[in-house]
């Protein structure tokens, strides 16, 4: 039986340790935007403490963690989001402002259900966005409704909004991403069509 050469006892080696790797159980790391987490959804943005961009998970149950630094981090120490990211609030066109986290965390906020919620976004794509009929701001209202159930289904399908040059898709996309659950829209953009 011929030894092995070095470049065959370093490729044996090598294999070896992938194999080892590959058997360990991966640590899975959830997303801090948003999502379900020891029972409750959460909600990812940042607040800013002497300039500085802190990640922050407000939950439905009204309580709100944050990452202060490394060693006091109360999202994953508290809270047990294991997350390897910071909220990257600045790729976001629109973020939930701090009135609006005062008013659900400390304050008596409205509770408008689904049908109000539904009345308020389709209120503010009729007064921003023209279009010719009326099933048009009720199916987009609708799509806008739904992002916030994303973590409820397991997809989502996209809109595209396709129309000629100049007849608003640009100022749809906007009011779109202004009123969609962290609004991230893609660059699929053309003459003729703009998708969401």
């Amino acid at each position: 039986m011929a030894e092995k050469t070095t470049e065959e006892i370093k490729h044996e080696q090598r294999d070896f340790n992938i194999k080892a790797l590959l058997s360990q159980k991966r640590q899975p790391f959830q997303g801090v935007g948003a999502g379900f987490h020891n029972g409750v959804l959460y909600y990812g943005t940042s607040i800013q403490d002497n300039g500085k961009d802190k990640t922050a998970v407000i939950t439905s149950d009204k309580k709100i963690y944050v990452a202060w630094n490394p060693e006091h981090d109360e999202i994953k120490n508290i809270f047990g989001l294991n997350y390897r990211f910071d909220f990257f609030g600045d790729l976001l066109k629109y973020d939930i402002s701090y009135k609006a986290v005062n008013a659900f965390l400390y304050g008596e906020p409205e509770d408008v259900g689904l049908k109000g919620a539904y009345d308020l976004i389709f209120e503010k794509q009729r007064h921003y966005v023209w279009h010719p009929d009326a099933g048009y701001h009720e199916t987009i209202s609708c799509s806008i409704l739904s992002t916030y159930f994303i973590q409820v289904f397991a997809s989502k399908g996209r809109d595209e909004f396709v129309a000629e040059k100049e007849s608003g898709k640009t100022q749809q996309l906007n009011v779109y991403t202004g009123l969609v659950f962290h609004g991230l829209p893609s660059g699929n953009i053309s003459g003729a069509s703009v998708t969401a």
